[in-house]
């Protein structure tokens, strides 16, 4: 399972700016894994579980920068509040 926490938010917003052209951008799963600081392999089951939204073009799979923005809403965990 992936830990959204654990991915730098200077990382983010250097590499995955919310504008619209990379809202219409598509990244390899291979990209994905390296902005999430995880194996390929990691993304290739979150594929399998149908736990994040991909594109299947042929053989090929992308995913758009708003499908990664709503994953990362679902999986964000809100701190404690004491």
């Amino acid at each position: 399972m992936l830990i959204a926490s654990a991915i730098p938010i200077s990382y983010l917003k250097n590499n995955m700016q919310n504008d619209s052209t990379n809202n219409n951008k598509l990244i390899t799963p291979k990209e994905l894994a390296s902005v999430f600081w995880v194996s390929s392999a990691s993304i290739y089951r979150l594929i399998d579980s149908r736990k994040i939204t991909f594109y299947k073009i042929g053989w090929v799979l992308r995913f758009k920068q708003t499908d990664i923005d709503q994953y990362l809403g679902w999986v964000k965990v809100e701190p404690i509040k004491l």
